[in-house]
């Protein structure tokens, strides 16, 4: 990296820390009382990226969390398997109430139930208000506009209406859409003096909702590239311009995958300057803005590519991770690096995360410390009887293999307690078990939705399959398979092989 590069970075990093202000958010949660809190930060909405900001136990019904951002950022709160959604602002108190669920039925490991949160004493000149109210007249100005086939998502929006997928959430039918376009013009422009120059998020929250809205109608690709992206600066922090960035321009290099025009693709991953190839194909879209949107494109058609090509994928991530260093624009470098993470994780070779546990008699280890042995690792928690069946197939399986398979059972039950008597009461099974509990960053890391889960790693830490099979569904023919103490194979990827041979490294 260039010494004014590196200069560059840090100034732009250390003004960054400068700017950044305390937000205080305190919790409401009647009934909770002993559980864990957990907040994290959406930082980054291009790849789904969260990072956990701090866990507290709700005490009297209340949890208090003092944390500092610089800008505006989606924040999820998650408790009980539930999760509800707000924006943050720098320098800002919020006041929310986390609501029992009506139905706890639909509640899971993948903490996918949402809840609504709901705000007591929230400024009228806040952005989670001002996104409320105008949603409010967008689902409105939708239900009296379009025909009566169309079907509304869930409310689902930080504030209370728009969907948080990135996904279109409309179905339409039976209009003209001359006619649409035209009561849209007005209702916008009715808007307009309702809503004028309050804040740069809510601008481009507003702008890029219609945008949405106009895609799903079908409105032609370059008349919304021309209103909409032509000029306009990338909301990185922003729900509904990522959500519109995504869907415009996704799967960009899909269209050069295929003869005759994938020879340009091709080319370009062949090339010694493969990111400078790559922004060419680029530029020849006239619909493709900025220098700053056509890097941004080009990661985010990578991204796109690697799941629908066998040939290319140890090139693209060797693209992304040259780009999760020397992009030059900041938030794109993270977003390369969380693009990375996302695609190597659980592959096979690649490390496993690391894992503290404790041991019923109190002592703690790591996943590291078991290093020398395969490890076949159970996901479990006391009341869960399908992974207490799959116990009783691992006491066979120890029998045969425990000379080359380390065998560990990891109790999520949220009570130790829990975890201390099941131990207790089972010391028939003689292999090694540990609990985490709720460890919020240890599920999300492991991925932990659902109940038994199994994964197989080999003697250096890294993945041999994630998820693995069960004792029950055949895990045994993959210890027959791996040898223990087997010699390292280099596994080939795109810089092993001749450019014009297929490789399957992914």
């Amino acid at each position: 990296m260039p010494s004014l590069f590196k200069s560059l970075f840090f100034i732009f990093f250390f003004a960054n820390q400068l700017s950044a202000q305390e937000v205080i958010l305190t919790i409401s949660a009647s009934g909770y009382t002993g559980e864990k809190v957990n907040i994290w930060i959406e930082d980054d909405l291009f790849t789904g990226h969260r990072n956990l900001v701090d866990t507290k136990v709700i005490e009297n019904d209340k949890a208090t969390f003092h944390f500092d951002i610089h800008q505006i950022k989606l924040l999820r709160i998650t408790l009980n398997y539930q999760y509800g959604l707000l924006l943050v602002e720098p320098g800002t108190k919020y006041k929310v109430v986390f609501p029992v669920p009506e139905d706890n039925s639909q509640l899971s490991l993948a903490g996918t139930s949402r809840i609504q949160l709901i705000f007591n004493d929230l400024d009228s000149n806040d952005i989670n208000y001002k996104i409320s109210n105008f949603n409010k007249l967008v689902d409105e100005f939708i239900l009296n506009n379009l025909s009566e086939d169309i079907r509304i998502a869930d409310s689902s929006s930080i504030s209370g209406t728009q969907p948080e997928s990135t996904q279109s959430e409309f179905a339409i039918s039976r209009f003209s859409e001359r006619d649409m376009m035209r009561k849209m013009d007005g209702f916008r422009t009715g808007l307009d003096s309702t809503y004028r120059d309050i804040g740069e998020y809510f601008n481009n929250y507003r702008n890029f909702t219609f945008a949405n809205i106009e895609y799903d109608l079908g409105k032609e690709r370059r008349k919304l590239y021309f209103e909409y992206l032509e000029n306009s600066d990338i909301g990185y922090n922003n729900v509904e311009f990522v959500k519109f960035f995504k869907t415009f321009y996704a799967d960009f290099f899909d269209f050069y995958s295929y003869y005759p025009y994938s020879d340009k693709l091709i080319a370009a991953f062949e090339s010694a300057q493969p990111i400078n190839a790559l922004i060419n194909i680029i530029k020849g879209d006239t619909l493709t803005g900025s220098d700053e949107m056509k890097m941004l494109i080009m990661q985010k058609g990578l991204y796109d590519l690697y799941p629908n090509t066998s040939r290319w994928k140890g090139r693209i991530v060797e693209i992304l991770e040259i780009l999760k260093n020397e992009n030059p624009y900041s938030e794109q470098r993270l977003i390369a690096g969380y693009m990375v993470e996302n695609l190597l994780k659980g592959k096979k070779g690649t490390r496993a995360p690391d894992m503290e546990y404790i041991k019923a008699d109190g002592d703690t280890l790591s996943l590291s410390d078991l290093k020398g042995k395969m490890v076949y690792i159970q996901f479990f928690a006391s009341w869960n009887t399908s992974a207490l069946a799959e116990m009783e197939l691992i006491s066979e399986l120890r029998k045969r293999y425990g000379n080359r398979v380390e065998f560990l059972s990891i109790s999520i039950d949220e009570n130790v307690n829990d975890f201390t008597s099941f131990a207790e009461k089972n010391k028939a099974f003689k292999w090694e078990f540990g609990w985490i509990g709720d460890d919020a960053k240890l599920r999300n890391e492991f991925e932990i939705a659902h109940l038994p889960l199994f994964y197989l790693i080999d003697e250096q830490g890294k993945i041999i399959s994630w998820p693995s099979l069960w004792p029950s569904t055949g895990i045994e023919s993959v210890f027959l398979k791996t040898k223990y103490n087997r010699k390292a194979k280099k596994k080939k990827g795109y810089w092993d092989a001749p450019p014009n041979k297929s490789n399957n490294d992914g």
